[in-house]
């Protein structure tokens, strides 16, 4: 794992150090981050006594009306004793108690009021959060709300000048906003299928969602006669749309310098899934005939799902496929194109992919 991955968690893993040496008790900080499309929320980054207890984890807000009320109210909640409450039935409930913490403290984390997430903080004894401890902590947690919120910031710049590029070019008629939101939920499902053989953390999926629908970028670069042809390209328009790789990290490389974005830790991320998802397993892909290891996993997860979606989305030139057939060409190119594992995770959740389906239509 690189630096570039794990630069907010060690400023995480850094203030928790901190925070130890008053309050020595404190066994656990976790962040969470809410999604307010899908009202979900998910597990980011947790520094922790053992290790996480959460990876890869994921809940509507809906069903958790504690968190719910948190949310609401905007002000910490303290739970004195977490083994005198009756139990939940949950994962969270379960593996805290299995863990031996006993008192928690919660705040919500916001962005100009808007709701992105929760952090929760952990002690090993009962009662520990009294009001000089609560104060302490209070401070922390709003430290990390301004290092998550300057974290994300640039990532939501740059996708909002990305948008705009789009809403300017005949590309939107290409690449519908429903395409980029199913595909990068596929890229996610892949990615937690994949993500204990790959070593993929949940900070590093978070960012690889997050810049999944940027992957065609280069895209505002190839001509409309050919970005917009009812039918099959020619040899020489292939390779022009070929192109649109290399132009995407030379747009992405434009804008980071435009809006002095060059302060986003996880910049590799995003070169990869620009500059990889054409690349295939077995090396016969572009721009670089890229092979097995040599392509990063974002690129590897990314073209798979690109991929599920350009087959079962209908286009001018071409019918919807079904997820059946869909899912069989996949198969069928486990090992040339596509990665295997990637291709067994997007299998194994025909149920969620569905979901997706169902969730994300293209607007007739």
């Amino acid at each position: 794992m690189t630096p570039d991955f794990v630069s907010l968690s060690r400023r995480i893993f850094k203030l928790h150090g901190e925070l130890r040496g008053f309050c020595s008790e404190l066994g656990r900080i976790a962040i969470a981050l809410y999604d307010e499309r899908d009202d979900l929320l998910r597990t980011f980054i947790e520094s922790s006594d053992g290790g996480p207890l959460f990876s890869h984890y994921e809940v509507h807000l809906a069903e958790v009306p504690s968190l719910r009320a948190v949310a609401v109210s905007d002000r910490p909640r303290v739970i004195e004793d977490l083994q005198a409450i009756p139990e939940t039935g949950t994962m969270h409930d379960r593996l805290i108690r299995e863990a031996g913490f006993r008192s928690s403290m919660t705040l919500p984390l916001r962005s100009r009021r808007r709701l992105i997430g929760f952090v929760f903080f952990d002690a090993a004894v009962a009662g520990y959060f009294d009001p000089g401890t609560a104060a302490r902590v209070m401070v922390y947690a709003r430290l990390i709300n301004a290092l998550l919120v300057a974290e994300l910031a640039p990532i939501h710049t740059l996708r909002g000048a990305v948008n705009t590029a789009i809403a300017f070019s005949r590309f939107k008629d290409a690449e519908t906003s429903a395409h980029l939101e199913r595909m990068s939920h596929y890229a996610r499902l892949v990615a937690e299928g994949v993500a204990e053989s790959m070593e993929l953390v949940d900070e590093r999926i978070e960012f690889m969602y997050q810049f999944a629908p940027l992957h065609d970028i280069g895209k505002l670069a190839i001509p409309d006669h050919i970005l917009l042809k009812p039918g099959s390209l020619d040899a020489d328009e292939i390779e022009v749309m070929r192109q649109h790789v290399p132009r995407g990290l030379e747009v992405i490389e434009v804008l980071v310098e435009q809006f002095d974005l060059d302060i986003i830790d996880n910049l590799d991320v995003l070169r990869a899934v620009v500059g990889e998802h054409h690349e295939n397993f077995d090396g016969s892909g572009y721009p670089n005939g890229l092979a097995g290891e040599a392509i990063t996993p974002e690129g590897r997860i990314v073209k798979v799902a690109d991929v599920l979606d350009a087959l079962t989305s209908a286009r001018p030139y071409k019918r919807a496929w079904t997820l059946d057939d869909a899912f069989a060409h996949l198969a069928r190119e486990s090992g040339r194109q596509f990665d295997p594992r990637c291709v067994e995770a997007i299998l194994a959740r025909r149920d969620a992919v569905t979901a997706i389906q169902d969730r994300y239509r293209d607007s007739c």
